[in-house]
């Protein structure tokens, strides 16, 4: 089969392959996440040029195995990950591709993609947040939605952070966003014995955050869509939005 290019996103290795051949192949290689998905289909946005677009529809791609957040602080991070270890025994936030039933959320990211992830594969997704890192900053300033299940976190949240100010003497500044406040201060709100990350690092160890290897077709639902999912798995194909209709047609068809 012939490579028509080769180029790395985030540390990951992607080799363009020629879309003729991708409903075959992800029959072949990806009939667990097909069996899971039951005709869902999971995105993300990638920022590959568009002369790669026009040249391969299909590409392969190794899991970057030691992936660092881009959004989150890493004391957040690690708090995360310390929990899904817990739950499964795997720092999924590390080494998990991220993606979303959403065409919407995962178009914040870039170009939208499809996934499918290759041969034995493990994921997990939560049920109560969309995105479990945005969930802690928006509350604060009583933006985004809570479920039902976390009633009390944004009142929580919120008195956990007017401790953090008043403990370091910050002002409260209602003319920015709380992403831009807290990174503007984070020198001092980012460090042990704040108030706000001793919050949020408890609620993370004491809350069961996320749903692990079941329920993908759920995932998907209209309910769920913009859920974040981390897939564990080595490799993965990736199809351009232009190719998608077909390569589907063709799975479902053969």
């Amino acid at each position: 089969m012939p490579v028509l290019n080769f180029k790395k996103f985030l540390h990951e290795q992607m080799v363009g392959l020629d879309s003729s051949h991708a409903a075959d192949l992800i029959k072949k290689d990806c009939a667990p996440f097909l069996m899971a998905a039951k005709g869902a289909v999971f995105y993300r946005g990638m920022p590959l040029d568009h002369a790669e677009e026009i040249c391969a529809g299909l590409y392969r791609s190794q899991t970057n195995r030691d992936r660092q957040p881009k959004d989150s602080p890493p004391w957040l991070h690690n708090a995360m990950n310390d929990n899904l270890i817990k739950k499964c025994g795997i720092a999924l936030r590390s080494c998990s591709v991220f993606a979303t039933a959403s065409v919407i959320e995962a178009s914040n990211y870039g170009d939208v993609h499809a996934i499918f992830p290759i041969g034995d594969f493990n994921y997990a997704w939560s049920k109560l947040v969309e995105d479990p890192t945005h969930v802690f900053f928006t509350a604060v300033n009583k933006e985004g939605s809570i479920p039902d299940e976390l009633t009390g976190l944004r009142d929580q949240l919120a008195r956990a952070f007017d401790q953090a100010r008043e403990k370091f003497g910050l002002t409260a500044d209602s003319t920015t966003s709380i992403d831009q406040y807290v990174h503007d201060n984070k020198k001092h709100l980012f460090v042990s014995g704040s108030p706000w990350i001793e919050f949020i690092q408890d609620f993370i160890r004491t809350h069961d955050l996320w749903t692990v290897n079941s329920g993908l077709k759920q995932a998907a639902t209209a309910q769920y869509s913009g859920h974040e999912i981390m897939f564990d798995c080595d490799s993965y194909y990736v199809v351009t939005l232009k190719s998608l209709k077909d390569v589907l047609k063709k799975i479902n068809n053969s």
